[in-house]
């Protein structure tokens, strides 16, 4: 061991004077972190280091408790995750403040790329934001073109998903049953005839949010540095994206080379999903032969398509089965509708009680408690004061609005109809109550210009399939008479994935 120089001597502190020292180093090291502005907001959970993963676990097991709580006490609060802290804005005011920061100071983009790890699960392009702007422009556009195909395929996949018994019940997994019919009926929109039922296919599509969950879990528990190592390591999405090319792939190179060769406009063209897709990669990456992008952009599509309105629909199912009451005041609006319009948009636009039905069911079950992600790009502060320093996760919360007796009579209540009562009174507020309508008060489809692009195809999609349900079949749950319990793992909130409902085709059924 090394000694020191001679004539050097350590000095000999008393116990005291290494007690002021501590004592001076917890000061500094205390001041040091109170300056982090971060620091300032309200903590719900512990907060002291290495004790605040007790709040992380707690957020894992029952972040709904745990966000309630600050929601009962605090405007803006924090909450501690394994990585980092979590703000939380609580309520209309804070939400609205929330969606309206410019994209320079709060990014959605940048919040998504962290959430969903993107460019190891969607893919390199920005395929999520190219979906959202077809989704948005044409597809939306064009649904009263699509919604008698819509229909149809409806029809065909219960047809060949729901077991056939005469008149006798028959048993199905609700979850399981109701993706694989929303899996085929929205790529009816998406890839058309063929390729909606391609078995293969659909079961890739329908399997992709579970492939982007896993990469996406194994991936936020790793420091940043190793992500670019193993996040292309990680083989499932990308499989998944080389499986749809191999069924896909011949049909996306024809009509880019017919693209290229005639334009944009040429006469005969393909006006569907799948179009739209390409001539979006063209603009995008120009001339190249790769078909990846369109890849990316159809897996980013159902991705974002299947698995809510599969949740929305399981959601539903579960009430309509554990309310039997609301079976003919719904029945009765769709024969109506269907009387009066046929299998149109019409007829959906028109069933108001279904529409509440499924709004109300969306309230209290959101796909997740969280919503209106966003991250800091620059140093910002709330109109309460609080200021959030930048690289800080920034969000709403679903559940706390959503169960706030200040904006919900009887807030945890299921009342199926309280929206469409609402909307029969007419009056200003009317229009505020449709399904596809996000306000500061409510949320499930975030709220502003990074709203779910998709909801009012999703609307009429499950609307569409309720309708059919109710006109050809009657439902119940296969065990008991209570609706089934969710299934909650941090933020997401899940429709039970065991339970079963049973299915009769009625003696004289619709259609």
């Amino acid at each position: 061991m090394p000694s020191l120089p001679a004539g050097i001597e350590l000095p000999q502190l008393s116990p005291l004077e290494i007690c002021g020292l501590a004592f001076t180093l917890l000061v500094l090291l205390y001041l040091r972190r109170r300056s982090n502005p971060i620091h300032s907001i309200p903590t719900v959970g512990p907060s002291l280091p290495i004790i605040s993963y007790l709040g992380a676990w707690r957020y894992l097991r029952n972040a709904k408790a745990l966000l309630l709580e600050g929601c009962s006490k605090y405007e803006i609060f924090k909450i501690p995750l394994t990585d980092q802290w979590l703000v939380v804005v609580s309520g209309p005011k804070m939400n609205d403040e929330l969606r309206k920061f410019p994209d320079d100071i709060m990014s959605a983009l940048e919040a998504h790329k962290y959430v969903l790890q993107t460019e190891y699960t969607l893919g390199t392009t920005h395929p999520d934001a190219t979906a959202k702007k077809i989704i948005g422009g044409p597809l939306t556009r064009k649904l009263p073109q699509l919604m008698p195909e819509v229909f149809d395929e409806v029809v065909a996949s219960f047809e060949d998903i729901i077991p056939k018994a005469g008149n006798e019940w028959v048993t199905v997994p609700a979850l399981e049953t109701m993706t694989d019919i929303i899996g085929r009926v929205t790529n009816r929109a998406f890839v058309g005839l063929p390729f909606c039922r391609d078995e293969v296919l659909i079961k890739t599509f329908t399997g992709f949010a579970k492939d982007v969950m896993k990469t996406k879990t194994i991936l936020s528990m790793m420091p940043n540095f190793l992500k670019p190592i193993v996040g292309p390591r990680l083989p499932w999405t990308s499989a998944a994206r080389r499986r749809m090319a191999s069924i896909l792939g011949a049909t996306v190179i024809e009509r880019r080379r017919q693209l290229l060769e005639y334009g944009f406009d040429y006469e005969g063209k393909p006006d569907d999903y799948l179009t739209w897709c390409i001539e979006e990669d063209l603009k995008f990456r120009g001339k190249g032969e790769s078909i990846d992008g369109v890849m990316e952009v159809i897996s980013a599509s159902n991705f974002a398509a299947i698995h809510t309105s599969s949740q929305s629909m399981t959601h539903a199912l579960y009430y309509l089965c554990a309310m039997p009451e609301c079976v003919e005041p719904l029945r009765k609006e769709a024969e109506e509708m269907i009387k009066q319009h046929g299998w149109t948009k019409a007829a959906v636009d028109g069933m108001w009680k279904a529409d509440s039905f499924f709004k109300e069911a969306l309230r209290l079950n959101s796909a997740a408690h969280l919503t209106l992600y966003r991250k800091v790009m620059k140093p910002v502060a709330f109109s309460n004061g609080t200021v959030i320093p930048v690289g800080t996760m920034v969000v709403a919360t679903t559940t706390g609005t959503h169960l706030s007796e200040k904006l919900y009579e009887d807030a945890t209540e299921f009342r199926p109809f309280r929206f469409s009562d609402v909307r029969a009174k007419g009056g200003d507020d009317a229009l505020r109550q449709q399904f596809h309508t996000s306000s500061p008060d409510y949320i499930p489809f975030g709220h502003g210009k990074h709203a779910c692009s998709g909801r009012w195809f999703a609307a009429a999609e499950v609307k569409a399939v309720m309708a059919y349900i109710l006109l050809n079949y009657d439902v119940k749950l296969h065990e008991g008479s209570g609706r089934p319990e969710n299934l909650y793992v941090g933020p997401s909130i899940i429709a039970n994935p065991w339970a079963k409902i049973m299915f009769r085709r009625r003696k004289m059924p619709y259609a």
